[in-house]
């Protein structure tokens, strides 16, 4: 259902004082703040300039511009045209998202299964940002076809109609919830074979000779590999679950529920920025500024 005005029309949902709209506004507003400060974060610290960092700033600003849209196409007022556009590139960037998440699953388990690194990571960037921001295109222009040529089809993601998204069932499970799952299924195929690698080759070490020296390189190699395990399951936990809780929210009519799913799939650029530690960059910064040097060298 929707509300006309003439400037264009607001789902009946979007009332500026109905709870989903406070609960969208505060949260996605948070998020807008702390994917800024991660960023902010990357530019001025070299020390988080880390290889796999690059593939994560790019999701951050995916992911930023998504929320930007997503806030906007929510809480404004938009014309019919300004509607359509900002659905299309909603739900574009928001595939972007799930495609980085994917490759920076890809480039982790890559690292951790790999014992030669490659000297071509320019070209790996390259390719990822080709994989990450070109194939979401393909999906859109298949649903950009179906939605000029079939409009009234069950298919059809009906941009801009009756919200600034897709705005039929059918086709938000199609263009959306569908690659959604099948690309968090990919990330979560990828972290069981990297725990069944990594529990491989500790149990190769283990059984090794018990009278050789533990060499340091394999010892830091296994801590590695256990760092970016962790980093492993905080990207999955922090990319994957709330949008398994959207799908789920779906099925089921209640606004406490869409609120619940708002604020939780809002808050993503939160769990990023405390998800990957990035405040102890900050705190470690503000606290070489305040302790006078005699202290740090007594300490």
């Amino acid at each position: 259902m929707e509300l006309h005005s003439p400037l264009g029309y607001r789902p009946k949902w979007q009332s500026k004082h109905s709870l989903e709209h406070y609960v969208v506004f505060i949260c996605t507003n948070l998020s807008i703040l702390f994917l800024i400060l991660k960023i902010a974060v990357f530019c001025v610290y070299k020390e988080a300039r880390r290889s796999s960092s690059v593939c994560i700033m790019c999701l951050a600003v995916t992911l930023l511009v998504a929320q930007v849209l997503l806030l906007v196409t929510k809480c404004a007022n938009l014309a019919k045209y300004f509607c359509f556009t900002g659905a299309v590139l909603s739900h574009y960037f928001f595939l972007s998202t799930f495609l980085w998440t994917c490759v920076l699953s890809y480039d982790i388990w890559k690292s951790l299964t790999t014992t030669k690194t490659s000297s071509s990571s320019g070209g790996r960037l390259n390719l990822y940002c080709l994989l990450a921001w070109g194939v979401p295109l393909l999906v859109l222009s298949a649903a950009l076809t179906v939605n000029q040529v079939a409009p009234g089809s069950v298919l059809s993601p009906r941009y801009g109609h009756p919200i600034c998204f897709i705005g039929s069932f059918f086709g938000l499970m199609l263009y959306f919830f569908v690659p959604m799952a099948a690309l968090v299924l990919f990330c979560h195929v990828l972290y069981f074979k990297t725990v069944r690698y990594i529990r491989k080759t500790s149990s190769a070490a283990e059984c090794a000779d018990s009278t050789r020296q533990p060499v340091y390189k394999d010892i830091r190699r296994h801590g590695q590999q256990r760092i970016n395990l962790a980093l492993f399951v905080r990207l999955s936990f922090i990319m994957g679950a709330p949008w398994v809780v959207a799908l789920a929210g779906s099925f089921v009519p209640s606004l406490i529920i869409d609120s619940v799913v708002n604020g939780f799939v809002g808050l993503q650029g939160v769990y990023l920025f405390f998800g990957f530690k990035d405040y102890r960059y900050i705190w470690l910064s503000l606290l070489k500024r305040t302790t006078k040097p005699g202290a740090v060298v007594n300490a």
